[in-house]
């Protein structure tokens, strides 16, 4: 196997309802000797998300059953790292965006967006992306998880709050976010409120408005 070949994820899931027009990109994945599963609806979906090992999931933004964000969300919402830290690329027939879907997508974090009908050889650096996010992502997982940890043990809030903010250009919002909670729990909730307002409230709009959407 060549260095670029193990740049590729070694499986994906495609979720779409057209498997037709999937085909071709199926085979090109083939050529590549990754392995792929297809799923066309929801139950499968997430049967196969479930009981299998991804590293990389390729939704359809227009799947009927579920928006493909709200798909993407509850990947991201399991519990298991190694399968809410999944890449995930979006493929659209939309040429442009809402600003809600945009939020929802930066909100979700580690998806790349793909515009439809598009020649299966464009799949390849979005799939090349995607290995790297993924080891980014679970480094922002275990960087949480260790510091969380260290909190519970000493309860010592400035001590935690400094070893968060060493790590914020690796964390991001989510090292906002945790510092709010830290704050909040020791009882200090000028502080955490102070946090909270760095957090961009559209992102906790548009996620309600797509979710809405869904009801």
């Amino acid at each position: 196997m060549t260095t670029e070949q193990q740049q590729f994820p070694r499986k994906v899931l495609i979720v779409d309802d057209d498997a037709l027009s999937m085909q071709e990109l199926r085979e090109f994945l083939q050529k590549q000797s990754i392995l792929e599963v297809m799923a066309t609806d929801l139950s499968r979906a997430i049967y196969q998300f479930n009981n299998q090992k991804f590293e990389t999931a390729i939704i359809s933004l227009e799947f009927k059953e579920i928006h493909g964000l709200a798909l993407a969300q509850k990947m991201r919402s399991h519990e298991s790292l190694e399968k809410k830290s999944i890449p995930i690329i979006i493929t659209s027939n939309q040429r442009t965006r809402l600003k809600t879907e945009e939020l929802l997508a930066e909100e979700i974090g580690n998806i790349e967006f793909l515009h439809k009908p598009f020649k299966p050889i464009q799949i390849l650096g979005p799939l090349i992306r995607a290995v790297v996010k993924r080891e980014e992502f679970m480094r922002q997982d275990d960087i949480q998880e260790r510091v969380l940890t260290y909190y519970k043990k000493t309860k010592e809030t400035d001590k935690t709050i400094e070893a968060i903010k060493k790590q914020l250009p690796v964390l991001g919002e989510k090292g906002l976010e945790m510092m709010a909670d830290i704050y909040s729990k020791a009882g200090r909730d000028g502080e955490a409120l102070a946090m909270i307002s760095q957090v961009s409230e559209k992102t906790v709009k548009a996620n309600i408005k797509l979710l809405n959407q869904q009801a």
